[in-house]
């Protein structure tokens, strides 16, 4: 079986679908990859084979602008970029020359559910974010400011979910329809749910205790365990020097896709030195304060080995580092600001895995009462302790084969 992978987004949307090759692979399926050039790394790690889609610089260029980080329509523009970009997606699926059996896409992969359909090859959409479905039971916390929706009344559930598909037809359908125009394939009406629900099979790498599925969810939605890396290796020289020097730091990041974070860094090294702890800045965006002596700033580096060394994490809420920060056993303090973050945040705290602090509220004075929160309180430190071999221990990996051969060489009806 030949599988195209394609993921669009931020590296946690890239390292679950690397994670699904890699299962795949291990069936001794043939699997190839279309990234942005940023994240080619990632799958050479993997061992997977890749062609980049768009030019070096495309995706920082994208999360620059403000408009990715609204915290309304933040994804109907990432989604209306990647409609813009389909000429790129389709170039690099011409290079890759692979004749796929099934394509796997993320939530805003619609380039490749677009062509798939055309070439009448079976699509697995995989989502990372349980935000993407809505219940009346459940619902989500779509942004900053509606943390009070799920416990409103049902009439004003509907009518913010009738809002939320005002916005993203108003934005999306006319450059969707003109899409499809142009593969011949028909028109849509909704794109909540003949776009971001379609599909002929629909994962979710959540699994039930941190989103219990719900009646009105889709039929053929399949949950699974985090999709985490597993990584084996050791941590940069200059990290493990500090470690030895300043053992269980707070993490402080915001992100693999935000480089507006002097805010963000001013805060954590303030509230660091408030808390007198040692602590590491972990971001893409080199930092320009001077951190004392136990500080230290790093790019990037696999969460999977750092968390287990780390007091604990203050993030921006992305399913990636949240479930990785659960999978260590450690608080986190979740500082969301766009996307499905305030969900996963509200469900942090609900969970009693940690706390949260919204990011228009963020100084350095309720960072530091929030962290002092976090790290008194015996309450989630015995619920982290008890919840991380939930994650660290299951392993989905074989089920999710099962699930994306079926429609290969067991397909449906």
């Amino acid at each position: 079986m030949k599988v195209l992978l394609s993921p669009f987004g931020s590296e946690g949307d890239v390292n679950p679908l690397i994670w699904a090759a890699s299962a795949l692979a291990s069936r001794g399926h043939t699997s190839h990859m279309l990234l942005p050039a940023k994240y080619g790394a990632l799958a050479d790690r993997a061992g997977l084979p890749w062609t980049p889609v768009g030019k070096a610089g495309d995706f920082d260029a994208m999360v620059r602008d403000a408009r990715f980080w609204h915290p309304m329509t933040g994804s109907a523009h990432v989604a209306s970029v990647m409609l813009s970009s389909y000429q790129e997606f389709l170039a690099a699926y011409r290079e890759s020359g692979i004749q796929a059996d099934l394509v796997i896409s993320s939530t805003l992969g619609l380039a490749a559910a677009f062509a798939a359909e055309a070439e009448g090859i079976p699509t697995l959409r995989v989502h990372m974010q349980p935000a993407i479905f809505r219940s009346l039971a459940d619902c989500p916390v779509f942004a900053h400011g509606l943390g009070w929706l799920p416990a409103a009344p049902a009439v004003v559930k509907r009518l913010a979910f009738r809002m939320i598909d005002e916005i993203l037809n108003f934005k999306l359908r006319g450059p969707i329809n003109l899409l499809r125009s142009e593969l011949s394939l028909g028109p849509i009406q909704d794109v909540y749910q003949e776009m971001i629900l379609a599909g002929d099979g629909v994962a979710l790498m959540t699994p039930p205790w941190f989103a219990k599925p719900q009646a009105e969810w889709p039929k053929r939605v399949h949950q699974f365990a985090f999709p985490l890396d597993r990584l084996a290796g050791e941590l940069p020289s200059n990290l493990q020097q500090f470690l030895s020097a300043h053992p269980d730091p707070i993490v402080w990041t915001h992100g693999s896709a935000n480089f507006d974070t002097r805010r963000f860094h001013s805060c954590a090294i303030r509230a660091s030195r408030n808390l007198g702890l040692p602590f590491l800045i972990v971001g893409p965006e080199p930092l320009k304060d001077v951190l004392p002596p136990n500080g230290l700033a790093i790019s990037h580096v696999p969460f999977d080995i750092l968390f287990p060394k780390c007091r604990a994490v203050v993030h921006h809420g992305g399913i990636g580092t949240t479930a990785k920060a659960i999978a260590a056993g450690i608080p986190q303090l979740v500082v969301p600001r766009s996307h499905d973050q305030p969900d996963n945040a509200a469900r942090v705290s609900r969970l009693q895995l940690g706390l949260h602090l919204s990011y228009p509220r963020l100084s350095p004075i309720r960072a530091t009462r929030a962290v002092q929160n976090l790290l008194t309180s015996d309450l989630i430190r015995n619920t982290c302790k008890k919840t991380a071999p939930l994650v660290r221990e299951a392993d989905d990996s074989s089920a999710f084969a099962d699930f994306a051969e079926s429609f290969v060489l067991h397909p449906r009806k």
